[in-house]
Order: C-alpha cells, then structure tokens, then sequence
C-alpha cells in the first residue's frame, strides 16, 4: 500500500521554510517580487477497456519560492473536455525546471502529484503522476510547449500510457510583503490596482423539460449549487474569470464545474451595472449527462456597487454540454469584493510606500486531509486521503476566512471524491509563534460513493499552527465532517500540512 501523500509533500516542500528568512523588522518594509508562471496545456489519455481516449485541460500557477532559478513549484487542476469522462478531475502539486538552453529554446520539465477522478474512470484511490519533459519556445512574453508526458494512476488504477502535451506559459511576478512588515511610507514609488475579486456563488439550476441522467431517468427537479469565482478586470468595463461551483442539494451528488470565462459590465448608473459574460471549461459527475464533459454557459445580470469594496451580483443564464445532454436555466448570486490589491508600475528597488493604504494579510496552504471511516454507499470502506488547498484572508489579527478544496488520492474506491469548502475562523495569540485556531466550515461533497445525500455538509474543527519562519507554518487541525441532510456522512477529519503566509498592499478606502 501507498503511504499517505502527505508524507511526500512535507518532504517536497520543507526546503521552502527553510530558506525563508526567519521574522524581523530590520528590512520588513522591502516588497518582494517572486518570478511566477501560470501555465495552460492540453492532452489526451490512452483509456483501458476500449473506451475513447480522454483529453484534458490542465490550468497551473507557480512560484520560484526555492533560490533555484527556473525552478517553479504550485498547484495545479485537470479536467476532462474530451472523449466519455465528463466529470474527471484531478487537483495536485506541480513542480516544474524550465531553464533556457539557447536564444528562445528552453527546456520544460515537471511533475504533477494529485488526487481526483470520476464516476466512469478506472482510478482506484484517484492518485494521479504525470511527469513530463519537452522543450519550449519564446514568442513574445509567453512561450509554447512541446512534451512528453507519462500518466499512470498507481494506486489501483488501470489507466496508464504516454501522450504528447502541448502548453501555453505566462510569465509575470507576483509582489509580495513578509508578515509584519512595517507600514511606514518610505519612497515615492507609484502603484496601481491589480483589479482582482472574489466572489461566494450560491447556483440554482432548473434542468429543462426532456433532461435525462446517465441512469435514464429524468432530471426534472432543481439542483443546487455552492462555490467561489476568482477574476481579474483588464479595463475598467471589462473582467476574465475562474469560477467553480459543485452541487450540495438535489439528486446529482458528485456533480462539479470549473469554467473560465470574460464578461463586460456597462454602467446604468454610478452604483448599477449592467453585467453579462460567457464561460466554458470542464463539468459532470452525479450521474449527470454531459458527454465528454464540455459545458458553456453564458449569463445576464445586475450588479450593485454598495461600497468601494462590495457588489452584490444577481444573474440569469443558460448552461449546455454539447457532447452530451445536459441543458439547464441557471439562477445565480454572487457577492464581488474587490481585493484591492496594489501592484507598482515601475521597476527598480521596490518599497512600501503609499501613505493611506495599508497591508492585508492572506495564507496559502497545502495539506493532507484524512476521512476517518466516512460511510459510503458503493460497499467500500477504511479511511480516505485527500489532497487539500487553503486561502486563508486575515481579516484582523485574530479573525479570518478561508477557501477550501480536496481531492481523494488513497482508500479503497475513493477515486473522484471531492470537496469545496468555506467558513470563518478564529486564531489565538496572533502574535506569538504558536497559533490555536477554530474555525467552522460548510461545503459541498460528493463522488467515491460518500454517503451524504444532498452533497452539503458543515464541519466545526480545532487546530494548531507553528511559526517556522516569518512566512512558512506546519498547521495540523482535527474537525467532525457532517452531512446537513439525511446522509449518513458523520466522520472525524484529521488536516496536516504546511501554510505560507504573505501580505499584500491594498488601497486605501
């Protein structure tokens, strides 16, 4: 048997603390810039038992934490766009070494470590590998890929083979300040809004008339749905978007979406907005039919700007999957908050400067997560290992929010169990190294025969973070996962793991 993954991303990631400069105050008011590089590639999968080979879409974000230069390490989601899986998807770690060979050809390396799965794919526990080699070419700011990639599902899975991988790679820096950096101004550097958001998205879909599932019968009754959106305004009428929403009510438990989309807002008044947008990306599970998992959605709607920070947002559209036979109206309700986050314009040695702005705090986390026996309704048994991602938002010292999502990678027929999750939390002794925190969290689960009917469950949990550094944190937290509905789910949950924290100047209001 496998041992656990957590064991593997610990090992991985230890270096990162360790080269983190330890707190202090002598330079704290110093902005760091990270090489970063978000990736887009594709690829498709040889399938066992005859079926059509799956292609999927993988979005990825990196940073060079390690003094290794074009060393990138992050997370990483795939998802199944082609072939009869709609519905797969795996969430992992990356790591990737791009150096440059010569003029504009640069090598291309990784691997990406991760757990997921779906309903109609032979995956066992659901751990994924994907290592890759290839070479890249510079056109411009970003640079194309060409590799070879290896797929294998090791624990007890039966999918494995080798395809080629065609990539896309966005270049940039992400700005960032060390916790406790000293918010005196000190230069004349100019800034500007990075324009980022995020936005809690409560869904209700009403199948239209005809719709069946996988299983034949109809899907007639509503369906809802709970999840976040990310997005980024590249003009101040125009935004891009990553939005992911799973279903926590109705008769499709297991069912998710992870979409990217552009919308455009036209002003009616200096508060209203007219807003409108279209997405497209990755859909399926909970027996619903979306074919090869390609689903497009496009929305209409009002938003309402009630403070600099804050836009409630209530929208109408419709959702397709054109390879299947999926069609629903969507009721959607959103609330943007503006991040507000600053970025400078210029280049040269960078300081925190802006008088009336200040710094907000965010923690980013990686962990394994452990299901403790959860019952099931597919005759499987044992406990189940998920690998988890955390945003964490300091709200003040002591209170914060989080962002959750896990994907199963080990337990027996635990392959496309998945969760997303969000909840507010209080830490203890903020200014110490050691931090007990509570937090209470509700979500959406389903896949891997988890016994939790409507998919939404809430989870109260204790922990306790250690400060290694300024920046790095080991964190371990127990909590009791239970369904809100009539699902038997009611399981201890174990979550150990590391945190990077990091802050990020923000606009004054």
């Amino acid at each position: 048997m496998l041992k656990p993954l957590s064991l593997a991303i610990l090992t991985s990631l230890i270096p990162l603390s360790l080269q983190a400069n330890p707190a202090d105050t002598s330079s704290s008011n110093m902005l760091s810039s990270i090489p970063s590089e978000a990736r887009v590639d594709f690829m498709s999968l040889n399938m066992p038992n005859g079926q059509s080979r799956m292609g999927m879409i993988g979005i990825h974000y990196g940073l060079n934490l390690l003094p290794i230069p074009d060393l990138y390490t992050g997370v990483g989601m795939y998802g199944a766009v082609t072939g009869e899986n709609g519905g797969f998807f795996s969430f992992g770690i990356d790591n990737n070494y791009n150096p440059k060979i010569y003029k504009s050809l640069y090598l291309d390396s990784g691997v990406f470590v991760g757990g997921g799965g779906a309903h109609s794919t032979d995956v066992g526990g659901g751990l994924m590998v994907l290592p890759h080699l290839g070479l890249g070419y510079q056109l411009g700011n970003e640079r194309i890929t060409l590799d070879y990639s290896y797929a294998t599902f090791p624990n007890n899975g039966h999918i494995s083979g080798s395809q080629v991988m065609l990539g896309i790679i966005f270049p940039s820096d992400l700005n960032l300040f060390s916790p406790g950096t000293d918010s005196s101004p000190n230069s004349n550097i100019s800034w500007q809004n990075d324009g980022f958001y995020l936005s809690p998205l409560v869904q209700i879909y009403h199948p239209k008339s005809g719709t069946t599932n996988l299983l034949g019968e109809p899907q007639s009754s509503n369906l809802g749905l709970a999840g976040a959106e990310g997005g980024k305004f590249i003009t101040d009428r125009t935004f891009v978007a990553l939005r992911a929403a799973a279903v926590g009510k109705g008769n499709a438990n297991g069912y998710m979406n992870v979409m990217a989309g552009i919308g455009y807002r036209l002003p009616l008044t200096p508060n209203f907005y007219f807003v409108n947008d279209v997405f497209a990306g990755a859909g399926g599970g909970g027996n619903i039919q979306t074919g090869n998992g390609t689903e497009l959605e496009a929305d209409t709607g009002l938003a309402w700007q009630i403070t600099p920070q804050l836009a409630p947002r209530l929208s109408i559209g419709y959702l397709t999957a054109p390879d299947g036979h999926f069609n629903t109206w969507v009721g959607s309700i959103g609330l943007n908050y503006d991040l507000n986050w600053l970025s400078p314009n210029n280049e040269g040695e960078l300081h925190f400067n802006t008088s009336g702005s200040n710094l907000s705090y965010w923690r980013a986390e990686i962990y394994n997560q452990t299901l403790f026996d959860p019952k099931r309704t597919n005759g499987a048994s044992g406990n189940i290992n998920l690998i988890a991602g955390n945003l964490d938002q300091q709200l003040t010292p002591n209170w914060y929010l989080t962002y959750g999502t896990s994907f199963a990678y080990q337990g027996d027929h635990s392959g496309g169990l998945a969760l997303g999750d969000l909840g507010a939390g209080y830490q203890f002794n903020a200014n110490g190294t050691w931090h007990p925190h509570a937090a209470l969290l509700v979500g959406a689960i389903g896949g891997g025969g988890i016994d939790v009917n409507g998919g939404f469950f809430v989870e109260p949990e204790l922990g306790l973070r250690h400060d290694v550094t300024s920046q790095m944190s080991v964190d371990a937290a127990v909590g009791r996962m239970k369904s809100t509905s009539s699902g038997g789910l009611n399981s201890t949950v174990l979550n150990v793991g590391l945190a990077f924290s990091f802050g990020k100047l923000v606009q004054a209001q």
